[in-house]
């Protein structure tokens, strides 16, 4: 049990890691700075990228599922990564505010609910 503990201590940490890139990205692109911060929203794609595969450790019967608050923050990475390749800052700005973030908190709710038995054993 103690190593199921440390994969969701793992996730959670990345996570709230994820937090702070999305808010530092924010504070960035409201100074109009965008192709400085991509290289920390490919960090974040690649921490989803771990977390998504760290859940399938995880035994089935907890129950944790993600499914659908996971599409949609990825739904939400594809068109924040299509913003960045646009070189669109107003574009990429407007999907961090208004869709990424607010996704990214449903997700990492559902997590964190999600792993809570972990954490509590």
């Amino acid at each position: 049990m103690s190593s199921l503990y440390s994969i969701a201590r793992e996730m959670m940490d990345l996570s709230h890691t994820m937090l702070e890139a999305l808010d530092h990205i924010n504070r960035r692109m409201a100074a109009g700075h965008l192709e400085s911060t991509f290289y920390l929203f490919q960090d974040i794609l690649e921490a989803f990228t771990l977390v998504q595969s760290l859940l399938e450790q995880l035994p089935k019967e907890q129950g944790i599922t993600l499914e659908k608050v996971s599409l949609n923050f990825q739904n939400c990475l594809d068109l924040m990564l299509l913003a960045y390749q646009s070189n669109d800052l107003e574009k990429a700005h407007v999907e961090l505010q208004y869709d990424l973030l607010p996704n990214f908190i449903k997700w990492q709710y559902e997590l964190e609910k999600g792993l809570k038995p972990y954490k509590d054993s």
